[in-house]
């Protein structure tokens, strides 16, 4: 390679040739050792990025790509606790995270719908929950008003989770083949753990098989929810609620569908209510009227979870552990 220098020639200047070589030579000195010294900077351990950047939408997705991830990249989650997937304005430092990540991990435009449009232009790799292949999908309830058919709370359902799970790992696996192999044995230790953990919590909850139809009289407890949020975990194991509060959080019910809740109320006589930690807590006593429940905070998206319970089966348990604790009659 020939690197060329600009010599500038002024008069009464000494030896113009001998300045020229000396330039010369200090640039095909000093350009390889700004080059070696360039790359070694890259290769201090700060400075490292991390095998894959996987960027999550919320909690329990990044819970799951940790599991896979283990020690070979990054994990961030875009959505933080306090935040509503429905109604979210992202932050530079999300659009920084959304911009670096080789993989980007969300439920889909029917539940993150305010990310939908940023989501779709990521030049990542998008995994898309609710479009992949062999995913089982719930209706919501015909009194739905949310604007859409499909229930997106299908991080609930352990079937959901693995198989979200294996698609990450061959992904991952595409784009980082030096660790392939680590990443299926995490995928095998992690699909243990669910098994375990879905295992625990079939005898916490003696409920009807999932495959069977639950009838009001079938039912283990006698229970309502908030809103629509449990589905997927109730048809896993066997539960099925009497009825919901709201048919969506983010509008107030009208009139006459609060003295209809309360006639709900007075006929079906439910024993256990549970509630999200976002709940309007005002409305719950509204709908209530005179009624008294024993009511239980049950946190889907993982964020109120413990100090140290990390991992997707800690999350599972604690969505559980509300419904065993009325079965059994633990009061909150």
């Amino acid at each position: 390679m020939v690197y060329h220098s600009t010599v500038v020639h002024r008069a009464h200047t000494d030896g113009p040739c001998e300045t020229n070589s000396m330039r010369q030579a200090l640039t095909l000195f000093l350009f390889p050792v700004l080059r070696v010294g360039l790359l070694s900077l890259l290769c201090l351990p700060g400075l490292v990025r991390a095998d894959i950047s996987v960027a999550t939408t919320i909690r329990p997705l990044q819970l799951i790509a940790e599991a896979i991830l283990q020690d070979h990249g990054e994990v961030s989650v875009i959505v933080k606790a306090n935040q509503s997937p429905h109604q979210f304005s992202i932050s530079p430092s999300d659009r920084f995270a959304l911009a670096r990540a080789d993989i980007v991990l969300w439920v889909g435009p029917e539940f993150e719908n305010q990310l939908s449009s940023l989501l779709t232009q990521s030049e990542a790799s998008l995994l898309t929950a609710s479009e992949l292949e062999g995913m089982t999908l719930y209706e919501l309830s015909e009194e739905s008003h949310l604007g859409h058919s499909i229930d997106s709370h299908l991080w609930l359902d352990s079937g959901n989770v693995l198989r979200l799970a294996s698609e990450l790992t061959t992904l991952a696996a595409q784009l980082d083949s030096s660790n392939a192999t680590d990443y299926r044995n995490n995928l095998a230790s992690f699909k243990a753990s669910i098994d375990n953990t879905v295992m625990t919590i079939s005898e916490w909850l003696p409920g009807s098989p999932p495959s069977t139809e639950l009838s009001t009289s079938q039912n283990p407890m006698s229970f309502v929810v908030y809103h629509n949020a449990f589905q997927y975990f109730e048809k896993e194991f066997g539960l099925e609620h009497e009825f919901e509060l709201v048919r969506d959080p983010e509008n107030q019910p009208s009139i006459q569908e609060i003295i209809e809740t309360r006639n709900l109320f007075a006929s079906q006589r439910p024993e256990c209510l549970f509630v999200e930690p976002d709940a309007n807590m005002e409305l719950v006593s509204t709908l209530l009227g005179d009624y008294e429940i024993e009511t239980f905070v049950v946190d889907p998206l993982g964020y109120s979870l413990d100090n140290g319970a990390n991992d997707y089966a800690s999350f599972l348990q604690s969505v559980a552990l509300p419904f065993k604790n009325c079965l059994s009659g633990v009061q909150q």
